[in-house]
């Protein structure tokens, strides 16, 4: 069984107007962006490769982690 088959069988067993409304949209979103478009960054990304050493990625792990992964007061 292709993914194209489990995709549609997976389709055929939502009965949810609004969900698959939001799938149809999504599809017809992505079938108008090129191909590049959707990789477009992939250049600017490998770019930074290899531009610090693991010790300063981890620290700027670290950093970003102690900053935003916690809410701070009342929500």
């Amino acid at each position: 069984m292709t993914l194209k088959d489990k995709i549609l069988i997976d389709l055929a067993e939502i009965g949810n107007q609004g969900t698959l409304k939001q799938i149809f949209d999504f599809i017809q979103e992505i079938k108008q962006e090129p191909i590049d478009q959707q990789e477009s960054n992939k250049a600017e990304v490998l770019e930074f490769v290899g531009k610090i050493d693991d010790d300063v990625a981890e620290e700027v792990m670290q950093l970003i982690d102690s900053e935003f992964n916690s809410i701070e007061g009342d929500w």
